[in-house]
């Protein structure tokens, strides 16, 4: 089976300082890599590489089928929009042209429905988080890649079990996610979870 995303050689410096080099990797179809490492690793630069926001010093990276869907430490909310015009307007970012009943099934999957035209403003920062994360939701397709970094940031007990929902069930349509998490991320035995450790040295273990 070929992989999904292979990353070859990467080596990355920031501020003359290296935070990793001849870092290789595979992701196969339905596997959950958690980036790993203190602060200043390099966690976020390798996500933001594998989105190809970023290039690295050495190495290449492959990643099969569409673009990655990336999400930052920031949910990228507008607050200034209703909760439909930023689906709205994220969608036709990605060239993705949903209904109003797209929208409302989004946002009615990630229990803000009855927020639908207020202003994200307005919302707890739980709320933001959630609604940046629907973007994952708007055009999905089976085998799409998602790059997260900190994505259970401001969510509480509800919304950290909600996104677990959602990664479990991308992983078992084929999918692939790599994020990263100050916290124990556990999807349950059916999903495959493998650890990318960054520090001194780089390793990929079970």
């Amino acid at each position: 089976m070929p992989s999904v995303v292979s990353a070859q050689g990467l080596r990355c410096s920031r501020g003359g300082r290296v935070l990793f080099s001849g870092l290789s990797f595979d992701v196969f179809q339905g596997q959950l890599i958690l980036v790993t490492g203190p602060n200043g690793s390099g966690k976020s630069t390798l996500l933001r590489i594998l989105a190809g926001l970023m290039q690295p010093d050495v190495g290449e990276v492959y990643l099969e089928g569409r673009s990655p869907r990336y999400f930052g430490h920031l949910p990228g909310v507008k607050n200034d929009l209703t909760l439909q015009e930023n689906l709205r307007f994220s969608a036709n970012l990605m060239g993705v042209r949903p209904t109003s009943k797209d929208l409302s099934e989004v946002l009615e999957v990630a229990g803000l429905a009855s927020f639908a035209h207020r202003l994200a403003r307005t919302l707890s920062k739980g709320q933001q988080q959630r609604l940046g994360l629907c973007r994952l939701l708007l055009g999905n397709t089976s085998g799409d890649t998602w790059l997260l970094d900190e994505p259970h940031n401001a969510l509480d007990q509800s919304g950290q079990a909600w996104l677990d929902r959602l990664l479990v069930n991308h992983l078992r349509g084929g999918g692939v996610a790599l994020l990263s998490s100050h916290q124990t991320v556990n999807l349950g035995p059916s999903i495959e979870h493998l650890r990318l450790e960054l520090d001194t040295r780089v390793s990929l273990a079970t």
